[in-house]
């Protein structure tokens, strides 16, 4: 498969690369709504 944003573009991308990449962003997007919450408490 190949993806990319403009004219970046990557390679050979698998399901677990997807999975992994989608694993990362959920981290960092719930991370970052815990330290909004936390500054607002």
């Amino acid at each position: 498969m190949n993806l990319g944003i403009g004219s970046f573009r990557t390679g050979i991308f698998n399901v677990a690369d997807v999975c992994i990449t989608v694993g990362v962003v959920l981290f960092f997007l719930e991370s970052i709504r815990q330290r909004n919450q936390s500054i607002t408490s």
